[in-house]
């Protein structure tokens, strides 16, 4: 127990307790690094604040730092019989691997978190919150994305090299958020509700599913690609579909407000559907697909942009208003209940 400020001046300041556990009463400062060994737990109370250039360990149970601590750099930390959790009142840098093993790593830093060099996250579920933007941009070994918040600007941006499943409400603020896979064949699974105040961008190495009874994406825009199908018919609240190409599949959305398509859509020799459930579909940018079906449950469809496709099956219920330079095979499914009725071909 160290029940006394013990200071190391401009050095390096080590505790080993080769049994039993480590509680840290009183402040802990070094120039150099503090290294707590313990072969149990280690804690620490609200005034036995840490102050050190770089913080190393290992413990054998649970590790729970969790006062202001001003700590610059985190290296290396092995937890082996517990979760471990570090809070640090400064800008903190991880520059040694952190390892709990079947156990959880909490890190709280009042700023934004960013990745660099070979930094990288590997865990079964990744949650947390930050102010002022979020980007890990690693080869990170994500299995589920739990609740994730950024306040403010800067968004949220997340690489990862498997297939990654949203189980938790994700917010990227004010800012755009960002999901990718980079693993051959991997895949993004929404089975929750993203939320941005700018742009959701899902660059998929494999196909993009969605949970249709709780899974919603929720953003001004949205762009991406995937490598396989795409489909996406949960409650979407989206505004815009911008830049979205998919080479190995077919893209379906359902949106629950009116929808402007103001990019370029491909899916290639695949289908697309493009359904609204409340408001209009404007067609403004470019659609290329094979068999192209587009419908409006309470609004029109209408648009001045370019439309290719073999087939084009088109509903609506106040008018159907397709006006741009159309490449097109044949006219499917044509109804509307009231209103024109027009489609260039």
């Amino acid at each position: 127990t160290v029940n006394g400020a013990a200071g190391a001046g401009t050095g390096d300041l080590d505790l080993t307790a080769s049994s039993g556990n480590i509680i840290i009463d009183r402040p802990l400062s070094a120039g150099g690094s503090v290294d707590l060994v313990s072969a149990g737990t280690l804690g620490q109370s609200n005034i036995g604040i840490i102050t050190a250039g770089t913080l190393t360990g290992s413990s054998g149970g649970t590790t729970s730092l969790n006062t202001a601590n001003q700590i610059a750099n985190l290296g290396a930390f092995a937890n082996t019989g517990g979760n471990f959790a570090l809070t640090d009142d400064r800008n903190l840098t991880i520059t040694g691997t952190v390892n709990a093993g079947a156990h959880s790593v909490t890190v709280t830093v009042f700023g934004p978190l960013f990745e660099s060099g070979a930094g990288l996250i590997d865990a079964k579920i990744l949650e947390g919150a930050t102010s002022g933007g979020a980007t890990l941009n690693g080869a990170n070994l994500v299995t589920n994305l739990d609740a994730f918040t950024n306040s403010g600007v800067g968004g949220f941006v997340l690489t990862n090299d498997q297939t990654l499943t949203i189980d938790g409400a994700a917010n990227a603020g004010t800012g755009g958020l960002t999901l990718s896979t980079a693993g051959a064949g991997s895949t993004i699974a929404i089975d929750a509700v993203i939320t941005a105040g700018g742009t959701v961008t899902l660059p998929s190495a494999g196909e993009i599913t969605q949970s249709n009874s709780i899974g919603a994406i929720s953003a001004a825009t949205l762009s991406g690609s995937a490598g396989g199908s795409t489909a996406l018919n949960g409650k979407n609240e989206i505004a815009n579909l911008s830049n979205f190409t998919s080479t190995g599949g077919g893209v379906a959305l359902t949106d629950d407000e009116s929808l402007t398509v103001d990019g370029t859509l491909n899916v290639g020799t695949n289908n697309v559907l493009l359904q609204v459930a409340a408001g209009d579909l404007d067609i403004s940018g470019a659609l290329d697909g094979t068999v192209a079906t587009l419908g409006s449950t309470l609004g029109q469809v209408y648009g001045t942009g370019a439309i290719t496709a073999k087939t084009l099956n088109v509903t609506a219920d106040t008018g159907i208003d397709l006006t741009g330079p159309n490449h097109i095979k044949k006219i499917g499914v044509n109804h509307t209940n009231s209103g024109p009725d027009i489609i260039n071909q």
